[in-house]
Formats: structure tokens, sequence, C-alpha cells
């Protein structure tokens, strides 16, 4: 059984057919709680990312908002291709200054270690179709504490 879940309603909220207004909720005793709630289950997706080489920021942009304390940046790898290949160039970020704030946008801010990394290997990260973002189901969680698919 639910316990947690309750609905109050304003004058404005729901209008009927012929215009009456439904009759609101003045307080929390006389909110109506839920008979049943689906829990989110849905995994958050990464959707998009950029990568500003001159502030050395990583961007990821997911489907669903996440929450920003699990973004581990272990867990991210850059990389030439979309498909890895064997010798493909390829570098795993060892830590950075991670985002605070719950979004759909977290950031990374890399490392002094980690922009040099990129910068020194040759093909990787120096334009849009050289830099591919991976992530492992261990990168970030949602509100719900789903892990990123």
């Amino acid at each position: 059984r639910v316990t947690n879940a309750f609905i109050s309603l304003s004058n404005a909220s729901i209008v009927d057919i012929v215009g009456n207004a439904a009759r609101a909720t003045t307080n929390t005793s006389s909110a109506i709680q839920a008979s049943a709630v689906i829990p989110d289950g849905t995994a958050p997706r990464l959707v998009a990312s950029a990568l500003d080489m001159n502030v050395g920021t990583l961007y990821l942009t997911f489907s669903e908002t996440v929450n920003a304390a699990t973004l581990d940046a272990l867990q991210v790898t850059i990389q030439s291709q979309a498909v890895r290949t064997l010798g493909m160039p390829t570098y795993t970020l060892t830590g950075g200054q991670m985002s605070i704030t719950n979004s759909t946008v977290v950031y990374i801010r890399l490392t002094l270690n980690n922009t040099n990394a990129l910068e020194q290997i040759s093909g990787l990260a120096t334009s849009d179709a050289s830099t591919f973002i991976v992530i492992t189901n261990l990168t970030i969680q949602d509100m719900s504490g789903n892990s990123n698919a």
C-alpha cells in the first residue's frame, strides 16, 4: 500500500465540462492519498555531449534529470571513432571536478593531467569528428537511483 503520495488541488486546477471548478483542498490533512504509484524504472540515457578543450570541460546531456552527486568521471572514455577498434586512440578520464547541480546536463571539469593527455594523443578530441564519448552503466544515476543505460 502506498503511504507517501498525496494530491491536493487548487480551485483553478481542474474544470468540468460545464465550467465548474474543482473544490480546493485547503491543507495537507485534506489531500487525497494515491491508491497506486508506479515508481521510476527508466534508466537515464546519454543523448548528447560536448567537450570544450579551451576550458577543459566535458558536458554530458541525459534523457532525464540525473543525480550529480553520483557522477563518476572514471567511467567515462573518449575515443576517436563511434565504434572502438584495435589500436584506435582512446582515453579514460582519471578524475575531475563534477557538477553539483541535479539536471539533465552535468559536467566534468577535467584535471590538468586529463587535458594534457588528451592533447598528446594524436587524432583524439581535436574536432567533433574525433570525439566520441563512451560511458559505462556505473557513470551516473537518476533521481530514483536508476543507473544510466
